[in-house]
């Protein structure tokens, strides 16, 4: 499925192209199912600057079965049930919306055994940002508060469920009262509506109005201040939207440190490209462990429905990773 211009996702288009050719460090993967990030919406309308020529095979997330293993690969064998994120940007060799997809062998790992393709194919893009967010940069730490705005975004819901894996009293917050019941089944000891509390009153209802000891911030644009208003003094924050122009001032009186977060850089520089494929594997473990999983939104898409799962991700309606079953 490619995309030929600019635009919306009408412009996906079903095309025959020649299959991958095999190449030193990477695997040829038979892709079995993808997921939409709103990364994939924004690279496919040209907003980004490591959106690929045109024309182009895109998103990143993938699961699938390892068809052939290239020169100097260990660690993969032909029929491996593997998943990872590793193309649907400039630098990498094709994205997921394909049949078959050329993976650097370091942005994969065996999927978790108790999911399917299309479970396994949802978290990679989530679960490695929010394992840069909450264990490298934040270095969330047991019995420390933290919170999540966006408990159940596709960030969110699995970020929510690493940090009480971490031994962190988790915290999100969430809009109405079905996404607070899910957020608890996925993670959070408590949640906030915030549409209903302040930053202020939630801070002194649940930290006694010294403020959470860590933020992890992804929902981004205005939502910054609430986290800087919410977090303590000397607290930390990790943001994977900073976009924009933000007023530092009540960071600086705080002295709170910020964080951003952008996973996609060692597929962008190529560099420490081989920390994602070790990540994967500690995310395999947690989820045979039953303390991460992923929620999937009941509406499943075709390779061809494609456009439909775009529209559906920019609308902001769904409940869940949004996934697109690609091979048979």
């Amino acid at each position: 499925m490619r995309l030929h211009q600019n635009g919306g996702p009408e412009n996906f288009k079903l095309e025959e192209v020649p299959v991958p050719e095999l190449q030193p460090g990477h695997i040829l993967v038979a892709v079995k199912a993808t997921s939409v990030n709103p990364i994939d919406t924004k690279v496919r309308a040209r907003q980004l600057p490591f959106s690929q020529p045109l024309p182009a095979i895109l998103h990143g997330d993938f699961a699938g079965v390892v068809e052939k293993v290239g020169p100097g690969v260990s660690g993969f064998s032909p029929g491996d049930k593997v998943y990872g994120c590793a193309g649907g940007i400039a630098g990498t060799p094709g994205g997921a919306l394909a049949q078959y997809m050329l993976v650097d062998a370091d942005l994969a790992a065996v999927m978790p055994k108790n999911l399917s393709f299309e479970e396994a194919a949802a978290l990679p893009l989530v679960a490695l940002t929010s394992w840069e967010a909450l264990v490298e940069k934040l270095q969330v730490k047991p019995g420390s508060s933290l919170l999540v705005h966006g408990g159940m975004g596709g960030v969110g819901h699995v970020a929510a469920q690493l940090g009480k894996a971490l031994g962190a009293r988790v915290h999100t917050t969430v809009s109405n009262d079905e996404d607070a019941a899910l957020s608890k089944q996925h993670g959070a000891d408590f949640t906030i509506n915030y549409k209903t509390t302040t930053p202020e009153e939630y801070s002194k209802q649940y930290t006694d109005g010294r403020g959470f000891d860590f933020i992890f911030e992804t929902v981004g644009g205005p939502n910054l201040q609430n986290s800087f208003k919410a977090c303590r003094y000397n607290g930390s924050i990790a943001c994977i939207a900073t976009g924009g122009t933000h007023d530092l001032s009540t960071m600086y009186v705080k002295g709170i440190s910020l964080d951003s977060v952008l996973m996609l850089v060692p597929m962008i520089t190529g560099e420490d490209r081989a920390r994602h494929g070790k990540i994967l594997k500690e995310i395999a473990l947690l989820v045979e462990e039953g303390k991460i999983r992923p929620y999937v939104h009941s509406e499943r898409f075709d390779f061809t429905d494609i456009t439909k799962a775009h529209q559906l991700l920019e609308s902001g309606k769904q409940k869940g990773k949004i996934v697109v079953t690609v091979g048979a």
